[in-house]
C-alpha cells in the first residue's frame, strides 16, 4: 500500500472544499480522472504546470498544497527607512 504524502492529502482536501468531483477537476485541468485519482492516492505527483493550475482552480496557494506553511517559518525583512541619509 502506498503511503499518502501531504501533497496527495492536500489535493483531495482542496478539491472537496471546492465542491468538485475527481471527474470535474480532471476536466478543468485537461487530464484524465485517473490522473487526479493517482495524485490523491500518492502513486504519482502532478507536474509543476498542473500544480500551478490546481492551486488556481482550487483557490489555494502552492504553499498550502505543498505543506510548507506548516513546516516553514516566514522571516520578515525590515523595510528601509524613508528618511534621507545623513
Amino acid at each position: 500500500m502506498i503511503q499518502q504524502s501531504y501533497l496527495s492529502k492536500a489535493i483531495r482536501s482542496a478539491r472537496r472544499r471546492a465542491g468538485l468531483s475527481q471527474v470535474e477537476l480532471a476536466e478543468l485541468l485537461g487530464v484524465r480522472q485517473s490522473s487526479v485519482s493517482q495524485w490523491e492516492r500518492g502513486s504519482t505527483k502532478p507536474s509543476t504546470t498542473h500544480l500551478l493550475t490546481l492551486a488556481a482552480r482550487l483557490g489555494c496557494s502552492l504553499v498550502e498544497l505543498a505543506g510548507a506553511a506548516e513546516t516553514t517559518q516566514v522571516a520578515t525583512v525590515p523595510t528601509p527607512s524613508k528618511e534621507p541619509a545623513r
